[in-house]
């Protein structure tokens, strides 16, 4: 991690597919840390069988799964994420989610429509929670849905923030806000629920 003393103001741009995205902020800390990631699109299907709220079976014709994915589905309304896979052929894949929101009524309709995103994964960073005075999460070209979710190293998720048209995640907002967390955070997932590819930025200044 850089370190030495930062102060004035910094400016994140990312750009990917031509679309463009610049934020200029205020910053003062003496270690800084901007981490960015390329996400890939996500991909469509259909949730054709509902076992419960958090177990079913997806269909995606060709989805490429191999097994070893952790994912997201997203929908309109709602979505769950750390989806682990179960079981898979070439068009279906059973998997069982970890968190967010119940699953959806399962068919061929639009109620039963996904945007599949399997997760990409920051390993082995260090953002010190006791030390952090501020902190964005700046999403670029993901325009419908997103998600970033940062672990300690128990695992224990520590930070759970979604994300739609491009929108940010800043901290503090206004003077005296509690930190979203105290842990030091080591691994963080990202998750792009839009069918065109995108970038997230992690920004943080610890004193």
């Amino acid at each position: 991690m850089p370190t030495g003393t930062h102060s004035g103001s910094v400016q994140i741009l990312s750009i990917i597919d031509d679309a463009k995205g610049l934020i200029d902020i205020p910053t003062t800390g003496s270690q800084k840390l901007n981490l960015v990631k390329a996400m890939p699109a996500a991909i469509e299907g259909l949730l054709s069988t509902r076992t419960n709220d958090t177990e079913g079976v997806f269909t995606s014709v060709a989805h490429g799964f191999d097994g070893s994915e952790t994912f997201a589905l997203f929908w309109s309304g709602g979505y769950c994420y750390r989806c682990t896979v179960d079981s898979y052929d070439d068009d279906t894949v059973t998997f069982t989610a970890a968190a967010g929101d119940a699953l959806p009524t399962a068919g061929t309709g639009p109620a039963s429509a996904l945007k599949i995103a399997v997760a990409q994964q920051i390993e082995d960073t260090s953002i010190d929670g006791s030390l952090l005075q501020q902190l964005m999460i700046v999403s670029i070209n993901i325009t419908e849905n997103g998600l970033c979710e940062m672990f300690d190293s128990v695992p224990t998720s520590r930070l759970a923030e979604a994300f739609y048209d491009n929108s940010s995640y800043v901290w503090p907002q206004e003077s005296g806000e509690a930190a979203p967390f105290s842990q030091t955070i080591t691994d963080i997932y990202f998750y792009n629920g839009t069918l065109t590819a995108g970038v997230i930025n992690v920004y943080a200044i610890l004193t």
